[in-house]
């Protein structure tokens, strides 16, 4: 019988799951012909034994408030609504002599504020109909997952405690690390800039690294799976 199989060498290159895959560890048994005990079999030469075990996983998924959504799409309209403003003035005061140079500056402008304003909404949207995953793996590790794509890995032997942390229209999984601990976040998103997500936890929100949008359910589950929370 052929098996396809997935070989799990390291625990610290632990495929993510996604929505769609299922992970399977493989325990392969050889019995050696030296052996007296299994010398009639001769499997050494013919015959593997494999044992396909499902790991233990646990998904949360995020939730968009409707409250954090309109106040998004209000953020975003009044910038977009000033890069639209901006170019309108441009057009209709500045002399076409200087529309060459600073035309394409205000161009630039305005369509960047448009631009700024509008992005978030269109995130957190699509958010809504395609929620980021949290997921517990085997009681070892949390995996995060941002529209089908694997973004990082966290050792759950590094983690100290976990809050739900909840300001203004902002929420999330706020996640303190143990000082002592020689694990590391697993990386894989490579245009993930990990340094700036740590730091801006740390400023903003008090903890090592805040996970948003995962709402108090989301949290409420994922205490009762991790000892740490």
């Amino acid at each position: 019988m052929i098996i396809t199989k997935y070989l799990l060498k390291e625990k610290a290159t632990l495929p993510l799951l996604s929505s769609y895959d299922k992970l399977y560890t493989i325990q392969l048994k050889i019995w050696s012909f030296s052996n007296p005990k299994f010398q009639i079999f001769n499997l050494l030469k013919t015959q593997y034994l494999w044992k396909a075990m499902p790991i233990d996983t646990v998904k949360l998924f995020t939730t968009i408030k409707p409250t954090l959504l309109r106040a998004t799409l209000f953020r975003g309209t009044l910038f977009a609504s000033i890069g639209v403003l901006l170019l309108i003035v441009v057009t209709t005061f500045l002399p076409v002599e200087n529309m060459m140079t600073w035309g394409v500056i205000s161009l630039l402008i305005g369509g960047g504020l448009m631009v700024y304003g509008l992005i978030p909404y269109r995130r957190l949207n699509r958010m809504e109909n395609e929620p980021s995953e949290l997921v517990l793996v085997d009681d070892e590790y949390l995996q995060l997952i941002i529209f089908g794509k694997q973004q990082y890995t966290i050792p759950l032997s590094m983690v100290e405690k976990t809050e739900y942390i909840e300001k203004g229209n902002e929420y999330g999984i706020g996640i303190w690390f143990a000082q002592d601990s020689e694990n590391k976040v697993i990386v894989h998103n490579q245009r993930l800039n990990m340094a700036n997500s740590l730091k801006r936890s740390r400023q903003k929100y008090g903890c090592d690294l805040f996970i948003p949008y995962f709402g108090r359910r989301s949290y409420t589950r994922l205490a009762l799976f991790n000892p740490n929370s």
